[in-house]
């Protein structure tokens, strides 16, 4: 029988959190249908009020409380704590800050599943006040002199005295314990409350305090530590790899995001309507592009990188098997981006207009496991930018570059655009705070890159050899 304070809280005084818990029905019944036959035997746990007139806060017991609730529907029910009548419409009730830590263990392992029904919301705000209380404990009574005052209470030692009275794994409930005290004080954000395990809810607050940190760190006051260099990028990135592999430590190889747009290989260079494309648009040479992009995207590439090539939907079979050749975990299917809802119709009001291009998406890392941060439907509805708008004739839009980079890259990572052109890439990084180092091929193109670097309209000399750019301090 559980001794501390008991006190008997009113059913319509209570609040919890209906954003966390969904109460079942089913459980509800069946607890009700106990009551009834043999009354409550364990109290629930609430936090009591600041001040008198404020509700209660629900901390455990959420189905016992919907189960009392609803048996008070019926004038007639007598609600029973341990044998005893409670008075009218009230449920026997613990202060959670009343309960020895002994006692929260043991009613949270002595009650039926279904009776006590915690979720790992519960489990985790219980741990986490278990392992508090038996700290404050130990400093109270090291404070006395009893202890030590160079002793230290730890994680550890919660999780032994867990896994003496459980009989469970201390290095498990150690683990267990660790998550929930971080957990615990993030439960009443809604994305984290509603992950499906502790597990779950830890990994998304690191990333979020991961992204939080990152953001801190850097600093993009004024201007952005964009990179251009002129020349081929075969050429250049066999440069970078190079100086890579003279500085093996070197962060050259830990480009998160390889992102580019290279020549199609449509022949567009032929085409009477299409002569800005002042490039090679053949596939032979094309295809040389994609194979050095890939061969030495995968060399300076982190761990974890992605890659994202666009291309056109004949030839996304041929760039997969140029990236699969060079190493990259290639996704199975290409992903779209839907242009326009009117595009260039090669046989005219006779045939389909083109309204998409695909992106050929891969990866380093596990073959299993792509490495987006994240996830996304295969289909980027982005609308091209109109002509009278365009720094270059295939520039592409802000917006959609922004959305690859925040699928992939964290706060202060680099991308490399090996094809950079009018340098689209240092926008969405700039407003993504990733930094990009980008190759163009050709100076007409370069110098409209060059005045993008710091997007605020400032321009910067920009050394033309890859070795003078300073990528060793990358």
């Amino acid at each position: 029988m559980i001794e501390p304070r008991i006190i008997y809280v009113r059913v319509d005084n209570m609040i919890w959190d209906k954003r966390v818990f969904e109460l079942k029905q089913r459980v509800i019944d069946e607890i009700a249908g106990s009551f009834r036959e043999i009354g409550q035997l364990q109290p629930i746990v609430v936090v009591a009020p600041e001040s008198e007139g404020k509700p209660y806060k629900l901390n455990i017991g959420r189905h016992r409380y919907g189960a009392a609730k609803n048996n008070y529907k019926d004038p007639n029910y007598v609600h029973k704590f341990l044998g005893h009548p409670c008075p009218p419409q009230t449920i026997a009730a613990i202060d959670v800050r009343d309960i020895p830590p002994q006692i929260l263990l043991n009613m949270e392992i002595s009650e039926n599943v279904h009776r006590m029904d915690l979720s790992w919301q519960e489990r985790a705000a219980a741990l986490a006040h278990l392992h508090r209380a038996e700290k404050a404990e130990f400093e109270a009574k090291q404070a006395e002199g009893a202890i030590p005052s160079a002793a230290k209470y730890t994680i550890s030692a919660t999780a032994k005295k867990l896994a003496g009275a459980t009989g469970g794994n201390a290095d498990s409930i150690e683990n267990a314990v660790s998550r929930a005290l971080v957990v615990a004080d993030y439960l009443e954000d809604p994305e984290i409350a509603k992950a499906e395990s502790s597990k779950a809810a830890f990994n998304i607050i690191r990333h979020k305090l991961t992204v939080q940190a990152r953001q801190l760190a850097v600093d993009y006051e004024g201007d952005t530590p964009h990179v251009l260099s002129v020349g081929d990028c075969e050429e250049v990135m066999a440069a970078m790899r190079d100086l890579q592999s003279d500085h093996p430590h070197n962060s050259l190889a830990k480009f998160k995001l390889i992102l580019a747009d290279p020549p199609y290989g449509i022949g567009a260079h032929t085409y009477d309507n299409m002569r800005h494309h002042k490039y090679d648009d053949s596939w032979e040479n094309a295809a040389k592009v994609y194979t050095s992009i890939c061969d030495h995207g995968y060399d300076l590439a982190h761990p974890n990188a992605s890659m994202f090539l666009f291309c056109t939907p004949e030839r996304w079979h041929d760039v997969r098997d140029i990236a699969a050749k060079s190493g990259w975990n290639v996704w199975f299917r290409p992903i779209i981006w839907f242009k326009s809802n009117e595009g260039m119709r090669p046989h005219g009001q006779q045939g389909f207009a083109y309204t998409y291009e695909c992106i050929m998406y891969a990866w380093k890392g596990n073959p299993g496991r792509a490495s987006l941060i994240q996830s996304h439907i295969d289909v980027f509805q982005v609308y091209k930018v109109p002509p009278s708008e365009r720094e270059h004739a295939a520039a592409k839009p802000i917006s959609l570059y922004e959305k690859l980079m925040e699928m992939t890259c964290l706060p202060g990572d680099w991308a490399l655009d090996p094809c950079v052109g009018s340098g689209t890439s240092y926008k969405a990084g700039y407003l993504k705070k990733v930094r990009v180092v980008g190759i163009e091929k050709f100076a007409e193109t370069a110098e409209i890159a060059r005045k993008n670097l710091y997007w605020t309209g400032q321009e910067t000399a920009v050394a033309d050899d890859p070795t003078a750019l300073g990528l060793d301090d990358l």
